[in-house]
């Protein structure tokens, strides 16, 4: 989850999410992207405070039906192998129109799944969605902001995964009370049918064309290290979340609403750690740009949009909240070690 990380000054023009499609005009990409990557999210982690009730009444074992969330893993993995090809005959508005439709297709199989083997295949649809979801929609970021402001709205894209996990995930949990079927379809389902509507108020846009293949940008200083580090990081994170929601539910004997409550505060703890982290950017250090400053440019697939120019930019000059609020706290620890060495000597 990223906040809002750098305040440029630019702001989109204030217009209502439905006024604008019923009057035909373009939705500023901030609310776009940020509905598109909620419901990718939303289709994710729909499963975790149902697993249980998913895997008694189809009758398989709990960890098999956490196998689901691998079927569709390997979806999405190849799914984004192959979306450097796509992207040179396809736009980024096209990208996520498909994406998003496939979405809510996959949900809406899923829900309806007589079968173990029919809701494995609707996560084969997800998974892949997600992926095109999550690259064409960062990559929009960079695309469709207006010049000086893509930090901001790449920020506010990337918080739409989170804003899933806390506002998503009760809401499945909830919802269990009636029945999987409609935890598993409703959040995923409607929250994609509106990314969809607000995709489509915009134009066309031509595809990306020729670019740097897989292997060449696998070559690139930095490139190995970060994709191994996310390799690990969403490894851990996938199964802490799949299996996390079954282990409040059978070991503890907590309902999917506390379940899903649980889960949603463990991801709100999320928040402040990233403004710590993230919304709070250290200092550039000496002849290095503004660029520097926020963490999306630096790790997102779209860094090279985003930091274009860079070498040109203007150096920063204001040191950040966060930056300054660690300055304060290490000169108190200095104190503190000052005081405990005169106090030994006594």
């Amino acid at each position: 989850m990223a906040t809002v990380l750098e305040h440029t000054g630019v702001r989109e023009r204030e217009t209502t999410f439905l006024s604008s499609i019923a009057a035909g005009r373009h939705l500023p990409p901030t609310p776009i992207l940020f509905l598109s990557l909620f419901a990718a999210q939303a289709a994710l982690v729909g499963l975790t405070p149902i697993l249980p009730q998913v895997a008694g009444e189809l009758g398989v074992s709990t960890a098999a039906a956490g196998q689901l969330r691998s079927v569709s893993g390997l979806a999405a993995g190849i799914a984004a192998l192959a979306m450097g090809r796509i992207a040179r005959r396809v736009g980024l508005r096209d990208l996520l129109v498909g994406g998003l439709g496939g979405l809510g297709a996959g949900s809406l199989i899923g829900a309806t799944a007589p079968t173990f083997s029919v809701l494995a295949a609707a996560q084969v649809v997800v998974g892949a969605s997600l992926a095109v979801v999550l690259s064409a929609g960062i990559a929009a970021a960079a695309a469709w902001a207006p010049e000086g402001s893509r930090s901001r709205v790449l920020s506010w894209t990337l918080a739409g995964q989170p804003t899933a996990w806390i506002v998503g995930i009760p809401i499945t949990g909830a919802l269990a009370g009636v029945g999987w079927r409609w935890a598993l379809l409703v959040v995923p389902f409607v929250s994609a049918t509106l990314a969809l509507v607000a995709v489509r108020s915009r134009q066309k846009d031509p595809p990306s064309g020729a670019g740097a293949g897989v292997g060449a940008l696998w070559r690139r200083p930095g490139v190995a290290g970060w994709a191994l580090g996310e390799f690990h990081a969403y490894s851990a994170w996938s199964a802490t979340l799949v299996f996390s929601g079954a282990l409040f539910i059978e070991s503890y004997r907590a309902t999917p609403r506390m379940t899903g409550l649980l889960l949603a505060m463990g991801a709100a703890a999320y928040v402040p750690g990233a403004s710590w982290r993230g919304g709070g950017p250290e200092p550039a250090p000496a002849g290095r740009s503004c660029c520097w400053r926020s963490w999306p440019e630096r790790v997102s697939p779209c860094s090279a949009r985003c930091a274009r120019g860079c070498g040109r930019a203007r150096r920063c000059s204001r040191p950040s909240r966060s930056s300054a609020a660690r300055e304060r706290w290490l000169a108190a620890r200095s104190g503190w070690t000052r005081r405990l060495k005169r106090g030994s000597r006594s």
